[in-house]
């Protein structure tokens, strides 16, 4: 029987038709006294939700979030999430093991209903990772309406690195 490994995930490459688009670091993050969900402060990496399921969790939700970009700092590492598509890869490591997900679907839902309306944070569903950022025409005032959320199933169970 094939052992099973969870783990805080501490960076993330994506993957797109096999081949590597990019790699960044993954930060700890949590929710605020407010509700929301804090974001690193360097839109160059992206945020592990503590609150949620380690990655090779057979139950919950993995959500890492980050900024799609910065008005001081240009584009945020999330920006390549407007490109990926259903059968394109994420793979999740810490310093001893690496875990593989396949988007499965890619979806706009406005910001007000995301923790409410939908199920992105939930811990009772079969282990799964879900990537959010900002998406939707910018406005200067309140900034972006939407979240795209993508949501990707685990292949297989988390391996050791390298």
């Amino acid at each position: 029987m094939t052992q099973r490994h969870s783990f805080a995930p501490t960076s993330i490459t994506l993957y797109a038709r096999n081949a590597v688009v990019a790699s960044t670091a993954v930060e700890r993050i949590d929710t605020t006294p407010s509700g929301e969900l804090g974001l690193p402060r360097d839109p160059g990496h992206v945020g592990w939700w503590q609150s949620g399921a380690l990655a090779g969790d057979v139950f919950g939700s993995v959500v890492l979030a980050g900024h799609i970009d910065s008005r001081d700092q240009g584009l945020g590492f999330f920006e390549r999430l407007r490109r990926v598509q259903p059968g394109d890869e994420v793979l999740l490591h810490d310093s001893a093991y690496e875990q593989r997900y396949r988007v499965v679907s890619t979806r706009e839902v406005p910001k007000a209903s995301l923790a409410t309306g939908t199920d992105t944070f939930s811990q009772q569903v079969p282990g799964r990772l879900v990537l959010l950022t900002c998406t939707g025409p910018f406005d200067p005032v309140t900034h972006y309406p939407d979240n795209l959320v993508v949501s990707a199933d685990p292949v297989g169970v988390a391996t050791p690195s390298g």
